[in-house]
């Protein structure tokens, strides 16, 4: 029999008087993935992670961590939980190792599981000084510390990288890469940082007013986008009425010509084009397949009126 996951999520709904916050919302999480929970202000993210974490009761649907109802078995659910929401809440005055020891002595955990975590998050140098002395990305880091104490299979972090630099951000991103292999955990994170999410995560879910779109594998959802074709070449004006005469919808973006909607999008096709320009006297600079971005197709989506599969 094979190990549940570790968050399953069977349409789960909820509504604050007459807003519906979430309406069936429905995914699974694989062990070892980092899902990212993606969709714009006000699609609901926020409301499911509370839903997820028992902060907030949900009016309908189930909520599976480890496999435990988070209804019917809480403590055992959430005992399989590291959460990260919003800023961590710590102490100031104490140093970030007194922290981390104050949490491990009510979840009854041993001085040597401090000392781990804090080598997993790479505080380990920073652990003696004072949290109030600490920068943003180093209270996130020991805030995912505190996290991870006891290796939960589930580990939730909403937004990670919000507010810190570049340096910080590409740090965090290498730390959440790390830690399904070597914390044999699995990350469900909210984020707005689109660019990261495609160099970080496995799988997504993208939200719009509550409901979802897409939940599944970045490759799933890549493989859902119509491709395009973009073209350099001159004189322009030529180039786009013998395009258009061969069936292609042409629009100008800034130099390029993108081309769309044609029976088949791909490397023949393309290698096809570049020979009839060629013998047509075109001169053609560049000429490649083209795939929406992450970023490109959530705000496709999210602009869609009919709010429907990608």
């Amino acid at each position: 029999m094979s190990a549940p996951l570790p968050l399953e999520i069977e349409n789960l709904s909820r509504s604050f008087g007459p807003v519906h916050a979430l309406r069936d919302v429905t995914l699974s999480v694989p062990p070892g993935s980092i899902y990212a929970f993606l969709g714009p202000n006000g699609a609901g993210k926020t409301t499911a992670i509370r839903c997820i974490l028992g902060l907030i009761r949900n009016d309908a649907g189930t909520v599976r961590i480890a496999g435990h109802d988070l209804r019917k078995q809480r403590t055992r659910a959430l005992a399989s939980v590291g959460a990260v929401v919003e800023t961590p809440a710590l102490f100031p005055n104490l140093t970030g190792r007194e922290n981390l020891a104050l949490t491990a002595r009510v979840l009854n955990h041993d001085r040597a599981e401090v000392e781990r975590v804090l080598e997993v998050t790479e505080m380990r140098e920073a652990a003696d000084r004072r949290v109030g002395q600490y920068s943003l990305g180093m209270r996130q880091r020991i805030g995912i510390a505190r996290a991870l104490l006891g290796q939960p299979r589930l580990l939730i972090l909403d937004e990670p990288s919000n507010g810190l630099d570049p340096a910080g951000i590409r740090d965090m991103r290498s730390l959440i890469k790390a830690l399904p292999e070597r914390e044999n955990t699995t990350v469900f994170m909210s984020s707005h940082l689109l660019s990261e999410v495609e160099q970080t995560a496995t799988h997504v879910s993208l939200m719009r007013k509550g409901s979802t779109l897409f939940s599944g594998s970045l490759d799933a959802l890549a493989a859902l986008q119509p491709a395009s074709i973009l073209i350099k070449a001159s004189p322009r004006q030529e180039v786009v009425d013998l395009l258009e005469n061969a069936g292609f919808d042409v629009a100008v973006r800034d130099e390029s010509l993108q081309l769309t909607h044609a029976s088949e999008t791909g490397p023949d096709t393309v290698a096809g084009l570049n020979r009839s320009l060629v013998e047509a006297g075109i001169d053609v600079h560049e000429l490649r397949l083209s795939k929406a971005g992450l970023e490109e197709m959530l705000l496709r989506m999210a602009h869609d009126p009919e709010g429907g599969e990608p």
